[in-house]
C-alpha cells in the first residue's frame, strides 16, 4: 500500500468521524419537527388507519387519539424540546463532530452519550427494523419522524459536549 490512503475501514472511520453537526439554526428546525411532526404524522395515520378498516365502527372516534396528540406536543413535548434545544444549543460557536468525545469532561460526555446517543440508537435501529417488518403501508409513517428524533438527539448530544 502507497501512500497515506489507509484502509478502507479506516478512510469510513474518518469520514464519520468528520462529520459535523449543523449550525443552531438548523437544529432548530429539527426540533420544530419534533413538535409539530408528532400530531401532523399522528392525524394522518389515524386518518389512514380508518380509511382502511381496520377500526371497528361501533367504536370512538379517531378524533380522541389525534386531539391527544396535539394536547402532547403542546403541552409537553414542545416545552421539554424548547428547553434542551436552548441549554444545548447557546454558547457554542464550533461546529462539533456529531461522534466526538470531550476528554476535557468525560462525566459529561459519558452522560450525554447515555441520554441522548443511547434513546437515538435505539430510535434509529427500531425504524430500520419497522422498516422490514411493516405489515401496513400506513406504518410507514412513523419512520421518518423517528429518525427526525433521532438526528435531533445526535445533535444536541454534540452541541451538549462541546459547549464553551
Amino acid at each position: 500500500m502507497t501512500g497515506n490512503s489507509g484502509s478502507v475501514p479506516m478512510q469510513l472511520w474518518r469520514g464519520v468521524k468528520n462529520l459535523r453537526t449543523p449550525a443552531p439554526w438548523v437544529i432548530w428546525i429539527f426540533a420544530t419537527l419534533v413538535v409539530i411532526g408528532y400530531p401532523v404524522v399522528s392525524s394522518f395515520y389515524w386518518i389512514s388507519v380508518q380509511q382502511a378498516g381496520w377500526l371497528k365502527p361501533e367504536a370512538d372516534s379517531i378524533a380522541i387519539p389525534i386531539l391527544d396528540s396535539f394536547f402532547a406536543a403542546i403541552s409537553i413535548l414542545a416545552p421539554f424540546v424548547i428547553l434542551a434545544t436552548v441549554l444545548c444549543t447557546r454558547r457554542t460557536e464550533r461546529r462539533p463532530s456529531i461522534i466526538g468525545w470531550n476528554s476535557e469532561r468525560p462525566w459529561l460526555s459519558g452522560v450525554a452519550s447515555l441520554f441522548l446517543a443511547g434513546p437515538s440508537l435505539l430510535l434509529f435501529l427500531a425504524s430500520v427494523a419497522d422498516a422490514f417488518r411493516i405489515e401496513e403501508w400506513f406504518e410507514l409513517v412513523w419512520i421518518p419522524y423517528t429518525l427526525v428524533i433521532s438526528a435531533w438527539l445526535l445533535f444536541l448530544r454534540a452541541r451538549l459536549i462541546t459547549r464553551d
